[in-house]
């Protein structure tokens, strides 16, 4: 069993160490334009296949609306660097539409485990704004250590540097007193949208978030 905690919830031995993924908020259901539902803008599970260098991982979670996780977080202000689409991240963004995907293998026993979202603002400069706050944020959190404690248990997660590239913005957490198991979470803009990739494993293919980012980008238009 792989460790796997992150950014929503993810499968491994530390499933019974603070696995949670709590939805909260009115479900978003807003068409997007170019590439029609805001489901669409989100990669097929072959293409992440494909991406990561696997076969067997298939969707086994979809969300359209923002979760919370803040009751179980020890830094809230380090929340948006481990999970996505978090409602106290996006409070006051006003968020128009969310697309949210876990895809990895079913057997909970998998290599890697990837989660792609996008979340429709009422505008560009809205989101220009968002992602602006989130580089600050998520630098504010380099070498801090984030507690992730529900019912099942406590996984610590430490966040290394952070990396910068015009609208995009990119980090890595690390699994604390456990096995290296990583997470290396995206963020990135088009137009009103606001584009989430992380890509998770004992080891991540460098680059591989990004690229999933960039290619939810081409879909978006």
């Amino acid at each position: 069993m792989r460790a796997a905690l992150a950014i929503a919830c993810i499968v491994g031995v530390l499933l019974s160490a603070g696995c949670s993924r709590t939805l909260s908020g009115t479900p978003q259901f807003e068409s997007s334009g170019a590439a029609g539902s805001i489901e669409d803008m989100l990669l097929p599970e072959d293409e992440v296949n494909d991406l990561i260098g696997t076969s067997g991982m298939e969707i086994v979670e979809t969300v359209e609306e923002l979760t919370d996780n803040s009751m179980y977080a020890s830094e809230l202000e380090c929340l948006g660097s481990l999970y996505h689409s978090e409602e106290t991240v996006y409070d006051g963004s006003d968020v128009k539409g969310v697309a949210d995907q876990i895809i990895t293998e079913p057997d909970d026993v998998g290599d890697y485990w990837v989660e792609q979202t996008v979340v429709r603002l009422s505008s560009a400069g809205a989101v220009d704004d968002f992602v602006n706050q989130t580089k600050l944020d998520w630098s504010n959190c380099i070498g801090k250590d984030i507690v992730i404690d529900d019912d099942e248990g406590a996984a610590t997660w430490r966040f290394e540097g952070v990396t910068i590239d015009g609208a995009s913005i990119a980090q890595t957490a690390r699994n604390v007193g456990g096995d290296d198991w990583q997470c290396r979470h995206v963020m990135r803009s088009v137009a009103d949208v606001v584009i989430e990739a992380s890509v998770c494993g004992e080891t991540v293919q460098e680059g591989a978030a990004e690229t999933l980012a960039e290619r939810i980008a081409a879909r978006v238009g």
